[in-house]
């Protein structure tokens, strides 16, 4: 019943979604939730 297992066991969870949480986000592309920029036409 050490308070340090319960950091590490809080710890570890986090340190394994860090990696993940961006990659997730750079997956889908931006343009999906918002239309791209219209081109000038000037």
């Amino acid at each position: 019943m050490m308070p340090s297992l319960l950091v590490l066991a809080l710890l570890l969870p986090a340190s394994v979604a860090e990696p993940v949480s961006p990659a997730q986000t750079q997956d889908p592309p931006p343009s999906t939730c918002r239309p791209p920029p219209a081109p000038p036409t000037s």
